[in-house]
């Protein structure tokens, strides 16, 4: 089976950013369809088009250990991940493994139990927020109001 490709960097800047910010967009396993998902591949292009630095992981796919070398060779200031009510302790434990790796990275949870369980989303997965309902163009605005990220 091929492996899937994540969607490419860009290295284009729209005028206008002051300054990029850098996302790291992450799949957890959620079964052995070998596709990347598409909430995260709309969130990647409307990231980029805003002028954000977007890599992608799946963790389908990609070893936790090579997540790991990435987000300590590089500064990531945003993790935007799903989850679902099955693996949402599972993806608690990746986040809090990312985190101690760069404790001032946020954590954004998109995807169905953000937006039918809120509070479960946040508290398995140890978030610093949830994004409700169809996610891309609202994360847009909450990395640009958010910034910069917390010591």
């Amino acid at each position: 089976m091929n492996r899937p490709a994540a969607p490419a960097a860009s290295t284009a800047r729209p005028t206008g950013i002051d300054s990029p910010r850098s996302v790291i967009l992450l799949q957890p396993v959620v079964s052995a369809e070998p596709t990347w998902p598409l909430a995260l591949g709309l969130a990647a292009a409307v990231l980029r088009a805003a002028g954000h630095e977007v890599d992608g992981a799946d963790l389908q796919f990609d070893a936790i250990a090579a997540v790991e070398r990435r987000v300590s060779s590089r500064r990531y200031d945003w993790l935007v991940t799903t989850a679902l009510d099955h693996n949402a302790d599972a993806v608690g434990l990746v986040i809090a493994r990312l985190r101690r790796l760069a404790p001032s990275m946020r954590v954004v949870v998109t995807g169905a139990l953000a937006t039918l369980a809120p509070q479960r989303a946040l508290s398995a997965c140890g978030a610093d927020a949830v994004l409700r309902g169809d996610p891309e163009h609202t994360l847009v605005e909450l990395i640009a109001a958010a910034w910069p990220p917390p010591p």
